[in-house]
């Protein structure tokens, strides 16, 4: 399966806790749901395009079958929002914003 942000917008400058962005979530090439986090901390919010209740889930079944994301001294169990917060990281690498 293959999980892509596309359509994606931050605001550094507005980011405490946690990036402040928005997002469309592709599941294998299909708009599936939109993604945002206000930045204050907390969870991303993710509300799947009408119709698309079942590939979301799909997607979150997936990324619970993904190993743990590690850090430092600890690992996360992976899932859906969390693999975002993952993809969102590698965009802005990539685009050199952080």
């Amino acid at each position: 399966m293959k999980i892509e942000l596309k359509n994606i917008t931050y605001n550094i400058a507005m980011s405490e806790e946690t990036i402040m962005f928005s997002a469309d979530i592709y599941v294998d090439g299909v708009r599936t749901a939109h993604v945002h986090n206000h930045g204050t901390g907390g969870c991303n919010h993710i509300h799947e395009y009408e119709g698309m209740k079942e590939r979301l889930e799909a997607a979150e079944r997936f990324c619970l079958n993904m190993p743990p994301a590690n850090y430092m001294d600890y690992s996360i169990n992976m899932n859906l929002d969390l693999y975002v917060d993952e993809l969102l990281h590698k965009h802005m690498i990539l685009t050199q914003i952080i």
